[in-house]
């Protein structure tokens, strides 16, 4: 009995260390242009369907990964750095990076109702893989090229 008590004890540990260990984990693209698309905001908040006559605009952002000082291992959204890169109503976009970092993107939907906006949605990051595709956090990053040889004899 204590051996089967031991042996489940070591699987939950190994479950919940697997779980950890997942969630740390950011599918990083390396480009200094990262395309991303996203699915159609259909509902409100509550789950209802769009009402008619509203539409509903996207705001793609990005904001610098840095490193969580209270988890080693994993990135965390830099708010304090975030820039608004496209608006519109199309459901992808291309975003450029204009220094070098590893970046996460942002989005948020606004309803637009007879041309104003009249309400938004949280803005979510990529970050949180409840948010992404497949349940895996993405980000990109962009590294500067070196410099030209020279100096040729």
């Amino acid at each position: 009995m204590k051996l089967k008590k031991t042996a489940l004890s070591f699987i939950g540990v190994l479950a919940v260390g697997t779980v950890i260990a997942y969630a740390a984990v950011v599918n990083w693209h390396t480009a200094n242009s990262a395309p991303i698309a996203w699915d159609a905001v259909t509902t409100l908040s509550d789950g209802t369907l769009l009402p008619a006559g509203s539409t509903i605009e996207y705001e793609i952002s990005i904001c610098d990964a840095i490193a969580d000082p209270d988890n080693p291992g994993e990135w965390v959204p830099d708010l304090n750095t975030a820039v608004v890169k496209w608006t519109g109503t199309d459901l992808n976009c291309l975003v450029t990076a204009d220094r070098e970092g590893r970046y996460f993107f942002g989005g948020q939907s606004f309803r637009i109702v007879d041309g104003e906006r009249v309400s938004e949605s949280e803005q979510v990051w990529t970050n949180d893989p409840t948010v992404c595709a497949d349940g895996q956090s993405i980000g990109f990053q962009y590294f500067l090229p070196p410099a030209n040889p020279g100096g040729f004899k």
